[in-house]
């Protein structure tokens, strides 16, 4: 067992690869502690038994890695306000108790079921991602931050959007965004990358007002540019890997004068202007 003093100033107890002993119980007690990372670092060896969580007094940030056979006695830590659990975890799991929940990290086969109901999570993210659209995820009212890591391939619609009113950054990886027009109803949003993530129009971004950065990295064929010559509020615009404007014209990046940073990563035949005429910063 170690004990971490995070720059927040609050301190993380580490049991890994070790049984829980449960004099460790009085650095919780005692105000000592606040978090916990529990388990072991590989699946080679299992973690312990979790039965003592829910009665450790002062738990608010638990991180839980691999080797874990039952995650279930997370869900009765009512007090917690920070919960990362492993990719790995596979079964689902009831956490609409933990109504504190600020930061949250989890699978989507163990956080479809509950999800919904956490509507003061202000920074989430989903890996292993096949929810059906952004509905899913319910209100989220106090939601600052989301990343969503789908499965290959898996398509997800934006419907839903309007759900997150205060959304400023979103991170999408793989798969593919529908609809992606309904993104403008997380019109608080400043911040959008899709990374890996194929789509097929950003017209989202004319309804974004507040928008300063837009990532497209490896988006496949999207229609136009057009929606980026007159914003307001873009600053940032970064596109790469495999990201191809259909109608070619790149002059959209030269027309806002707004823009202080371009970066496009590579040019094609049919394209109105070479990389070079377009970077910025």
């Amino acid at each position: 067992m170690k004990i971490i003093r995070r720059p927040d100033g609050r301190a993380e107890m580490f049991v890994i690869d070790e049984p829980w002993d449960p004099v460790h119980a009085e650095r919780f007690a005692d105000g000592t502690c606040d978090g916990l990372v529990v388990g072991a670092p590989t699946d080679r060896k299992a973690g312990p038994d979790l039965a003592f969580l829910p009665g450790l007094t002062g738990l608010r940030s638990l991180r839980v890695l691999k080797g874990i056979a039952d995650l279930s006695p997370v869900a009765r830590c009512t007090g917690l306000e920070r919960l990362r659990l492993p990719a790995s975890a596979a079964r689902a799991l009831d956490l609409s108790g933990l109504v504190n929940l600020r930061e949250l990290e989890i699978p989507w086969p163990a956080g479809a079921r509950s999800v919904h109901a956490l509507t003061s999570v202000e920074d989430l993210v989903i890996t292993r991602w096949k929810g059906e659209s952004l509905s899913v995820l319910g209100d989220k009212p106090a939601l600052r931050s989301l990343r969503i890591e789908s499965v290959r391939n898996h398509v997800t619609d934006a419907k839903g959007a309007a759900l997150l009113p205060g959304l400023d950054e979103l991170r999408f990886y793989d798969g593919r965004l529908a609809r992606a027009e309904l993104l403008s109803g997380a019109a608080a949003l400043t911040d959008v990358s899709l990374l890996s993530t194929k789509t097929d129009a950003i017209d989202f971004v004319a309804g974004l007002p507040r928008l300063r950065r837009l990532e497209l990295e490896n988006s496949g064929e999207i229609a136009s540019l057009a929606p980026l010559a007159a914003h307001p509020a873009l600053r940032e615009v970064v596109i790469s890997g495999s990201t191809r404007v259909a109608d070619g014209d790149l002059s959209p990046l030269v027309d806002n004068s707004r823009l202080t940073f371009v970066a496009v990563e590579r040019g094609h035949a049919h394209d109105s202007h070479a990389p070079h005429e377009v970077r910025k910063g």
